[in-house]
């Protein structure tokens, strides 16, 4: 679990100064207002001001940066009247090939060696973001892929990104013509309909299936979004936010209990990085006041990241509603993380420690010592056993 893994959205990053002390080790810059159509409104007349400051402030707090190419200008779309989520034309593919790639070819050349890394668009599958195919999007890969390598060999490369457990037929066709091997990594976005964290198991399986058919099994699968609806405020308009009023939203204790078995159970099924969305989203984000206060959820995560940063996960099991992830951390002792998946459930200790649990504004502290085969008392909510050494 290394520190790239923790990942996020962080959409007001210049003025907001708390994210950086959470420990996020990489953003992406999806909803932060630098897409093509942001960047380059007119033919030839480039705004770079505001990815500069953004791509700047990230630098200097030594975060990764992954930037998705993505969404064409009105003057450059294949449909222009079409509505899309970043203005009209902006979810169709561009008119002409030359204008795709002289757009790649500005952005990898301004940010040769400090952008880290770029991802060909975000969720192809939804219309509001792409109107096109499978193929037609491969086809933009490659051609994205061509300039990439070509200018700055060294920057990473993500497959666009697909979402949901009903992408996967979309995944298939992208990748059926050899699509994986233009780029370093497998995107996916991990979103469980508003479902806990488990509910991600069965997408990543079935995605490392499409990845193994399509012969990229071994290349790098990041979930480069997945979040919930939390309600850290208690007038956040979810319908504004482009949800349904039913949605599930989740109490601030909730996000708390999710943040953890979201990142364990990821890792343990073979993704290799986590961004989580977001930081100081309206509705998503588990900052208050968009990003200037901590909350019982952000305060965990950053515990939490800096408990695990650098450990080995030797897995995670299910038995009889409780889960186990057993993990050596960098320093060297073993660690264990117990949840239920029902409303409580008694655990064995695995060894002597003392038991974490998470306090009211999201610290974890000691609460008390364990022996080998004493009974740890769990709920939805994980609690930590950290060896004696």
């Amino acid at each position: 679990m290394d520190p790239a893994y923790f990942g996020a959205h962080v959409h007001r990053s210049v003025p907001n100064k708390l994210w950086k002390q959470v420990g996020f080790g990489a953003i992406r810059l999806h909803d932060a207002n630098v897409t093509w159509s942001e960047l380059e409104p007119q033919k030839g007349a480039w705004k770079w001001e505001r990815l500069d400051r953004i791509v700047d402030n990230a630098r200097k707090a030594g975060v990764q940066i992954l930037l998705p190419l993505q969404a064409p200008p009105t003057w450059a779309a294949s449909e222009p009247a079409s509505p899309g989520a970043y203005g009209p034309g902006a979810n169709t593919a561009p008119a002409r090939t030359e204008d795709w790639t002289n757009y790649v070819a500005a952005v990898v050349t301004r940010y040769k060696g400090v952008i880290d890394g770029y991802e060909i668009w975000n969720e192809p599958n939804l219309k509001k973001f792409y109107t096109g195919t499978p193929e037609r999007m491969a086809e933009l890969t490659r051609q994205a892929s061509e300039v990439i390598r070509r200018i700055d060999p060294a920057a990473t490369l993500v497959c666009a990104s697909i979402t949901g457990d009903y992408g996967i037929p979309w995944l298939r066709r992208y990748l059926a013509g050899g699509t994986g091997g233009h780029c370093d990594v497998i995107g996916y976005h991990f979103y469980t309909r508003h479902q806990p964290p488990e509910v991600m198991l069965p997408t990543i399986a079935a995605v490392r299936k499409a990845m193994g058919d399509a012969g990229v099994r071994d290349k790098p699968l990041w979930n480069t979004e997945s979040g919930w609806v939390i309600g850290i405020s208690p007038d956040i308009d979810v319908e504004a936010s482009g949800f349904k009023r039913d949605v599930k939203v989740l109490t601030p204790d909730e996000a708390t209990a999710y943040i953890p078995r979201a990142l364990l159970l990821a890792r343990q099924a073979g993704v290799s990085r986590f961004y989580w969305y977001s930081w100081d989203h309206p509705s998503m984000g588990f900052s208050i006041g968009r990003g200037v206060g901590w909350t019982r959820p952000a305060r965990l995560y950053s515990e939490f990241r800096q408990l695990v940063v650098g450990a080995t996960l030797d897995g995670c099991l299910a038995t009889r509603g409780a889960w186990t992830c057993d993990l050596k951390l960098a320093s060297g002792e073993r660690l264990a993380a117990y949840w239920s998946d029902t409303e409580s459930a008694s655990v064995s200790a695995a060894f002597a420690g003392d038991v974490l649990t998470i306090g009211p504004d999201g610290t974890l502290s000691g609460k008390h010592q364990v022996r080998p085969g004493d009974s740890v008392q769990v709920s939805q909510e994980p609690v930590f056993l950290r060896e004696n050494r």
